[in-house]
Protein backbone atom coordinates (compact mmCIF):
# COMPACT_ATOMS: atom_id res chain seq x y z
CA UNK A 1 0.00 0.00 0.00
CA UNK A 2 1.86 3.46 -1.42
CA UNK A 3 2.12 6.07 1.24
CA UNK A 4 -0.02 8.68 1.34
CA UNK A 5 0.16 11.07 4.06
CA UNK A 6 2.94 11.25 7.07
CA UNK A 7 2.70 13.38 10.08
CA UNK A 8 5.63 13.51 12.02
CA UNK A 9 6.47 14.89 16.08
CA UNK A 10 3.18 17.37 15.46
CA UNK A 11 2.01 19.64 17.95
CA UNK A 12 -0.44 22.21 18.43
CA UNK A 13 -0.71 24.65 20.95
CA UNK A 14 -3.13 27.92 21.22
CA UNK A 15 -1.45 30.64 23.46
CA UNK A 16 -3.99 31.76 26.02
CA UNK A 17 -5.23 35.29 26.30
CA UNK A 18 -4.05 37.78 28.49
CA UNK A 19 -1.24 35.21 30.15
CA UNK A 20 1.93 33.85 28.93
CA UNK A 21 0.33 30.14 29.32
CA UNK A 22 -0.38 27.69 26.36
CA UNK A 23 -2.96 24.74 25.66
CA UNK A 24 -1.59 21.90 24.53
CA UNK A 25 -4.13 20.27 21.99
CA UNK A 26 -2.01 17.66 19.85
CA UNK A 27 1.50 16.76 21.74
CA UNK A 28 4.26 15.00 19.47
CA UNK A 29 1.57 12.83 16.98
CA UNK A 30 2.97 10.76 14.55
CA UNK A 31 1.06 8.40 12.12
CA UNK A 32 0.78 7.39 8.43
CA UNK A 33 -1.82 6.70 6.25
CA UNK A 34 -1.88 4.54 2.94
CA UNK A 35 -3.86 5.44 -0.30
CA UNK A 36 -7.15 3.40 0.07
CA UNK A 37 -7.29 3.20 3.93
CA UNK A 38 -9.33 4.45 6.87
CA UNK A 39 -7.38 5.63 10.38
CA UNK A 40 -10.24 5.89 13.11
CA UNK A 41 -8.98 8.65 15.50
CA UNK A 42 -11.13 7.75 18.52
CA UNK A 43 -10.71 9.09 22.07
CA UNK A 44 -12.89 11.41 24.80
CA UNK A 45 -13.87 14.54 24.17
CA UNK A 46 -10.69 17.05 24.56
CA UNK A 47 -8.42 14.34 23.53
CA UNK A 48 -7.60 16.79 20.39
CA UNK A 49 -8.89 14.79 17.61
CA UNK A 50 -10.42 17.44 16.15
CA UNK A 51 -7.78 19.68 16.01
CA UNK A 52 -5.59 16.38 14.42
CA UNK A 53 -7.46 16.80 11.40
CA UNK A 54 -7.37 20.03 10.75
CA UNK A 55 -4.05 20.28 11.27
CA UNK A 56 -3.61 16.93 8.93
CA UNK A 57 -5.24 19.49 6.52
CA UNK A 58 -3.54 23.02 7.18
CA UNK A 59 -6.53 24.58 8.15
CA UNK A 60 -4.80 25.25 11.57
CA UNK A 61 -0.94 25.74 11.21
CA UNK A 62 1.17 23.21 12.90
CA UNK A 63 3.41 24.76 16.09
CA UNK A 64 5.92 22.19 15.60
CA UNK A 65 6.50 18.93 13.61
CA UNK A 66 5.97 18.26 10.11
CA UNK A 67 2.33 17.03 7.54
CA UNK A 68 3.16 15.57 4.05
CA UNK A 69 0.83 14.78 1.88
CA UNK A 70 1.40 12.99 -1.61
CA UNK A 71 5.55 13.21 -0.72
CA UNK A 72 4.87 17.50 -0.40
CA UNK A 73 5.29 19.30 3.01
CA UNK A 74 2.01 21.16 3.38
CA UNK A 75 3.75 24.04 6.09
CA UNK A 76 6.05 24.86 3.34
CA UNK A 77 3.47 25.67 0.43
CA UNK A 78 2.50 29.03 -0.68
CA UNK A 79 -1.20 29.70 -0.10
CA UNK A 80 -1.73 29.24 -4.16
CA UNK A 81 -0.18 26.19 -4.01
CA UNK A 82 -1.92 24.96 -0.70
CA UNK A 83 -5.38 26.31 -2.97
CA UNK A 84 -4.39 24.11 -6.10
CA UNK A 85 -3.70 20.61 -3.40
CA UNK A 86 -7.47 21.34 -1.43
CA UNK A 87 -8.85 19.38 -4.54
CA UNK A 88 -7.14 16.55 -3.26
CA UNK A 89 -7.97 17.08 0.85
CA UNK A 90 -11.45 17.25 1.58
CA UNK A 91 -13.41 17.30 5.26
CA UNK A 92 -16.83 16.35 6.23
CA UNK A 93 -17.42 18.31 9.38
CA UNK A 94 -20.13 17.04 12.14
CA UNK A 95 -22.84 19.26 11.19
CA UNK A 96 -23.54 20.06 7.46
CA UNK A 97 -25.34 23.16 8.28
CA UNK A 98 -23.22 25.42 10.03
CA UNK A 99 -20.70 24.58 7.24
CA UNK A 100 -23.11 25.42 4.23
CA UNK A 101 -23.95 28.96 3.35
CA UNK A 102 -27.87 28.96 3.86
CA UNK A 103 -28.76 31.76 0.64
CA UNK A 104 -27.61 28.63 -1.42
CA UNK A 105 -29.45 25.86 -3.50
CA UNK A 106 -28.16 22.41 -2.69
CA UNK A 107 -27.47 22.48 -6.58
CA UNK A 108 -25.14 25.39 -5.69
CA UNK A 109 -23.17 23.94 -3.03
CA UNK A 110 -22.63 20.67 -4.71
CA UNK A 111 -21.13 22.81 -7.58
CA UNK A 112 -18.96 25.32 -5.65
CA UNK A 113 -16.00 22.80 -5.82
CA UNK A 114 -16.25 22.26 -9.38
CA UNK A 115 -16.09 25.97 -10.60
CA UNK A 116 -13.18 26.93 -8.56
CA UNK A 117 -10.87 23.20 -8.81
CA UNK A 118 -12.09 22.37 -12.77
CA UNK A 119 -12.20 23.49 -15.65
CA UNK A 120 -16.10 22.50 -16.30
CA UNK A 121 -18.35 24.34 -18.47
CA UNK A 122 -21.42 25.56 -16.89
CA UNK A 123 -23.53 22.65 -19.12
CA UNK A 124 -20.56 19.98 -17.31
CA UNK A 125 -20.89 20.86 -14.07
CA UNK A 126 -24.74 20.70 -13.92
CA UNK A 127 -24.30 17.21 -15.53
CA UNK A 128 -21.69 16.39 -12.76
CA UNK A 129 -24.24 17.13 -10.28
CA UNK A 130 -26.75 14.98 -11.18
CA UNK A 131 -24.21 12.53 -10.68
CA UNK A 132 -22.85 13.15 -7.36
CA UNK A 133 -26.49 13.27 -5.80
CA UNK A 134 -27.61 9.97 -7.60
CA UNK A 135 -24.35 8.68 -6.56
CA UNK A 136 -24.73 9.79 -3.04
CA UNK A 137 -28.60 8.86 -2.83
CA UNK A 138 -30.12 11.99 -3.17
CA UNK A 139 -33.02 12.63 -5.10
CA UNK A 140 -32.88 15.34 -8.16
CA UNK A 141 -35.62 16.94 -6.55
CA UNK A 142 -33.72 18.42 -3.31
CA UNK A 143 -31.12 20.23 -6.12
CA UNK A 144 -33.06 23.31 -5.96
CA UNK A 145 -33.81 23.27 -1.93
CA UNK A 146 -32.31 25.33 0.75
CA UNK A 147 -30.04 23.48 3.68
CA UNK A 148 -32.93 23.66 6.25
CA UNK A 149 -35.08 22.17 3.96
CA UNK A 150 -33.33 19.05 4.64
CA UNK A 151 -33.06 16.54 6.92
CA UNK A 152 -29.81 15.50 8.91
CA UNK A 153 -28.81 12.71 7.15
CA UNK A 154 -29.82 14.07 3.96
CA UNK A 155 -27.59 17.33 4.72
CA UNK A 156 -24.79 14.96 5.05
CA UNK A 157 -25.24 13.35 1.79
CA UNK A 158 -24.79 16.94 0.91
CA UNK A 159 -21.52 17.09 2.07
CA UNK A 160 -20.30 13.83 1.05
CA UNK A 161 -21.00 15.14 -2.24
CA UNK A 162 -19.51 18.18 -2.36
CA UNK A 163 -16.23 16.65 -0.55
CA UNK A 164 -16.04 14.04 -3.55
CA UNK A 165 -16.50 16.28 -6.20
CA UNK A 166 -13.09 16.50 -6.97
CA UNK A 167 -12.41 13.12 -6.39
CA UNK A 168 -10.26 13.90 -3.60
CA UNK A 169 -7.59 11.57 -2.20
CA UNK A 170 -7.77 12.09 1.47
CA UNK A 171 -11.11 13.45 3.14
CA UNK A 172 -11.06 13.83 6.89
CA UNK A 173 -14.28 13.18 8.67
CA UNK A 174 -15.19 14.67 11.81
CA UNK A 175 -17.48 13.14 13.47
CA UNK A 176 -19.69 12.73 10.84
CA UNK A 177 -22.53 10.10 12.21
CA UNK A 178 -22.88 11.78 15.63
CA UNK A 179 -25.50 13.93 14.84
CA UNK A 180 -27.59 11.42 13.02
CA UNK A 181 -29.87 8.58 14.79
CA UNK A 182 -28.71 4.77 14.40
CA UNK A 183 -30.37 3.79 11.11
CA UNK A 184 -29.27 7.04 9.38
CA UNK A 185 -25.98 6.28 10.46
CA UNK A 186 -25.73 2.80 9.83
CA UNK A 187 -26.63 3.87 6.39
CA UNK A 188 -24.22 6.95 5.78
CA UNK A 189 -21.51 4.40 6.95
CA UNK A 190 -22.08 2.16 4.05
CA UNK A 191 -22.22 4.96 1.83
CA UNK A 192 -18.41 5.82 2.69
CA UNK A 193 -17.53 2.35 2.48
CA UNK A 194 -18.91 2.00 -1.16
CA UNK A 195 -17.20 5.03 -1.93
CA UNK A 196 -14.47 4.10 -0.92
CA UNK A 197 -14.10 0.75 -2.81
CA UNK A 198 -15.23 2.81 -6.40
CA UNK A 199 -13.48 5.84 -5.95
CA UNK A 200 -9.83 3.93 -3.65
CA UNK A 201 -10.03 7.67 -1.48
CA UNK A 202 -8.29 7.04 1.81
CA UNK A 203 -10.15 8.93 5.19
CA UNK A 204 -9.38 9.93 8.27
CA UNK A 205 -12.09 8.94 10.27
CA UNK A 206 -13.03 11.03 13.88
CA UNK A 207 -15.11 9.63 15.91
CA UNK A 208 -15.73 9.05 20.01
CA UNK A 209 -17.92 6.13 18.62
CA UNK A 210 -16.45 2.96 19.27
CA UNK A 211 -18.40 0.91 17.15
CA UNK A 212 -18.67 2.79 14.13
CA UNK A 213 -14.97 3.20 14.45
CA UNK A 214 -14.55 -0.47 14.50
CA UNK A 215 -16.17 -1.07 11.51
CA UNK A 216 -15.07 1.64 9.21
CA UNK A 217 -11.69 1.81 9.95
CA UNK A 218 -8.55 -0.80 8.58
CA UNK A 219 -6.24 0.76 11.79
CA UNK A 220 -7.45 2.80 14.65
CA UNK A 221 -5.34 5.50 16.59
CA UNK A 222 -6.34 5.92 20.50
CA UNK A 223 -5.61 9.53 21.49
CA UNK A 224 -5.74 10.94 24.87
CA UNK A 225 -4.68 14.29 25.98
CA UNK A 226 -3.30 15.12 22.58
CA UNK A 227 -1.09 12.24 22.27
CA UNK A 228 -1.79 8.92 20.70
CA UNK A 229 -1.59 6.28 23.06
CA UNK A 230 -1.56 3.19 20.66
CA UNK A 231 -2.14 2.58 17.09
CA UNK A 232 -3.05 -0.83 14.96
CA UNK A 233 -5.01 -2.54 13.12
CA UNK A 234 -8.36 -2.73 14.02
CA UNK A 235 -9.98 -6.07 15.08
CA UNK A 236 -6.42 -7.34 16.60
CA UNK A 237 -6.57 -4.12 18.47
CA UNK A 238 -9.89 -4.25 19.77
CA UNK A 239 -9.58 -7.61 20.52
CA UNK A 240 -6.64 -7.05 22.77
CA UNK A 241 -5.61 -3.25 23.58
CA UNK A 242 -2.36 -3.65 24.52
CA UNK A 243 -2.07 0.18 26.41
CA UNK A 244 -3.87 0.27 29.79
CA UNK A 245 -5.54 3.40 28.03
CA UNK A 246 -6.68 2.02 25.22
CA UNK A 247 -7.91 -1.07 27.41
CA UNK A 248 -9.81 1.17 29.69
CA UNK A 249 -11.18 2.79 26.94
CA UNK A 250 -12.55 -0.30 24.90
CA UNK A 251 -13.74 -1.81 28.05
CA UNK A 252 -15.73 0.64 28.96
CA UNK A 253 -18.20 0.05 26.59
CA UNK A 254 -21.75 -1.82 28.03
CA UNK A 255 -21.93 -4.99 26.29
CA UNK A 256 -25.62 -5.60 25.17
CA UNK A 257 -25.87 -9.21 26.46
CA UNK A 258 -26.51 -9.28 29.92
CA UNK A 259 -24.83 -12.41 30.41
CA UNK A 260 -21.64 -10.99 29.18
CA UNK A 261 -18.60 -11.48 31.83
CA UNK A 262 -16.40 -8.69 30.47
CA UNK A 263 -14.52 -6.84 33.11
CA UNK A 264 -13.56 -3.09 33.56
CA UNK A 265 -9.96 -1.85 33.51
CA UNK A 266 -9.52 0.57 36.56
CA UNK A 267 -8.45 4.74 35.71
CA UNK A 268 -8.21 6.40 38.96
CA UNK A 269 -8.64 10.19 38.87
CA UNK A 270 -9.16 12.94 36.63
CA UNK A 271 -7.52 13.92 33.15
CA UNK A 272 -4.57 16.48 33.79
CA UNK A 273 -5.00 19.75 32.50
CA UNK A 274 -3.54 20.10 28.85
CA UNK A 275 -2.78 24.12 30.01
CA UNK A 276 0.06 21.89 32.38
CA UNK A 277 0.98 18.63 31.16
CA UNK A 278 2.52 15.83 33.23
CA UNK A 279 6.94 15.74 32.31
CA UNK A 280 6.10 11.70 31.33
CA UNK A 281 3.38 9.89 30.30
CA UNK A 282 0.22 11.87 30.33
CA UNK A 283 -1.40 8.72 32.01
CA UNK A 284 0.68 8.32 34.91
CA UNK A 285 -1.18 9.97 37.58
CA UNK A 286 -4.45 7.65 36.75
CA UNK A 287 -2.87 4.07 35.78
CA UNK A 288 -2.99 1.11 37.74
CA UNK A 289 0.19 0.05 36.37
CA UNK A 290 2.81 3.16 37.01
CA UNK A 291 6.01 2.83 37.55
CA UNK A 292 8.75 5.23 38.25
CA UNK A 293 9.84 6.20 35.11
CA UNK A 294 6.35 6.82 33.62
CA UNK A 295 5.89 9.90 35.84
CA UNK A 296 9.24 11.34 34.97
CA UNK A 297 10.00 10.61 31.08
CA UNK A 298 7.64 10.61 27.87
CA UNK A 299 7.49 6.93 26.90
CA UNK A 300 8.29 6.19 23.12
CA UNK A 301 6.49 3.61 20.85
CA UNK A 302 6.94 -0.07 21.74
CA UNK A 303 6.10 -2.43 18.41
CA UNK A 304 3.55 -5.05 19.61
CA UNK A 305 4.58 -8.60 19.02
CA UNK A 306 6.86 -8.04 15.92
CA UNK A 307 4.35 -5.58 13.93
CA UNK A 308 7.22 -3.42 12.56
CA UNK A 309 5.60 -0.11 13.39
CA UNK A 310 2.48 -1.20 11.82
CA UNK A 311 1.02 -1.74 15.84
CA UNK A 312 2.53 0.17 18.68
CA UNK A 313 1.92 1.62 22.05
CA UNK A 314 3.26 4.86 24.03
CA UNK A 315 3.92 2.65 27.58
CA UNK A 316 7.26 1.92 29.25
CA UNK A 317 6.62 -0.86 31.44
CA UNK A 318 4.86 -2.99 28.07
CA UNK A 319 8.24 -2.12 26.85
CA UNK A 320 9.94 -3.94 29.53
CA UNK A 321 7.53 -6.86 29.95
CA UNK A 322 7.56 -9.61 27.53
CA UNK A 323 4.05 -9.97 25.90
CA UNK A 324 2.78 -12.74 27.59
CA UNK A 325 4.27 -11.39 31.09
CA UNK A 326 2.41 -8.15 29.54
CA UNK A 327 -1.16 -9.25 29.13
CA UNK A 328 -0.96 -11.56 31.97
CA UNK A 329 -0.46 -7.75 34.37
CA UNK A 330 -3.47 -6.47 31.83
CA UNK A 331 -5.80 -9.36 32.66
CA UNK A 332 -4.40 -9.45 36.42
CA UNK A 333 -5.18 -5.78 36.54
CA UNK A 334 -8.64 -6.22 35.89
CA UNK A 335 -9.51 -9.09 37.93
CA UNK A 336 -8.52 -7.87 41.30
CA UNK A 337 -10.75 -4.82 40.04
CA UNK A 338 -13.91 -7.27 39.41
CA UNK A 339 -12.96 -8.43 43.36
CA UNK A 340 -13.12 -5.52 44.38
CA UNK A 341 -16.48 -4.72 43.09
CA UNK A 342 -17.83 -7.92 44.09
CA UNK A 343 -16.73 -7.85 47.68
CA UNK A 344 -18.15 -4.09 47.84
CA UNK A 345 -21.28 -5.00 46.33
CA UNK A 346 -21.47 -7.54 49.30
CA UNK A 347 -21.41 -5.10 51.92
CA UNK A 348 -24.52 -4.89 54.24
CA UNK A 349 -25.55 -4.13 57.44
CA UNK A 350 -24.11 -6.94 59.06
CA UNK A 351 -20.91 -6.22 57.50
CA UNK A 352 -20.90 -2.93 58.22
CA UNK A 353 -21.49 -3.98 62.12
CA UNK A 354 -18.65 -5.93 62.40
CA UNK A 355 -16.42 -2.96 61.10
CA UNK A 356 -17.92 -0.85 63.48
CA UNK A 357 -17.57 -3.33 66.34
CA UNK A 358 -14.11 -3.79 65.55
CA UNK A 359 -13.56 0.39 65.66
CA UNK A 360 -14.96 0.38 69.06
CA UNK A 361 -13.23 -2.78 70.50
CA UNK A 362 -9.60 -0.76 68.98
CA UNK A 363 -10.60 2.75 70.24
CA UNK A 364 -11.68 0.92 73.66
CA UNK A 365 -8.29 -0.47 73.79
CA UNK A 366 -6.55 2.51 73.09
CA UNK A 367 -7.93 4.39 75.57
CA UNK A 368 -7.55 2.24 77.91
CA UNK A 369 -3.45 2.09 76.87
Amino acid sequence: MAELLRVADLVKQFDLPGTKKRLTAVNGVSFTLGEGETLGVVGESGSGKTTLGRCVLRLLDATAGAVEFMSMDLATLSRSDLRHLRANMQIVYQNPGEAFDPTMTIRGIIEDPLKFHTNMSPRERRAEVHQLTERVGLDDDLLDKRPRELTAGARQRVAIARAIATKPKLIVLDEPTSALDLSVRRRIIDLLIELQRDLGVSYMFISHDLSTIRKISTRVAIMYLGEIMELGPTQELYDTPRHPYSRALLLSVSRPDPTSQARRFPLAGEIPSPIDLPPGCPLSSRCPLVEEICEEQRPRAVDVDGHNGDWWAMCHPMGAAAPLEWLGRLDATETRREARRRDSAAIGPAHFGRLIGRETQRGAQEHHD
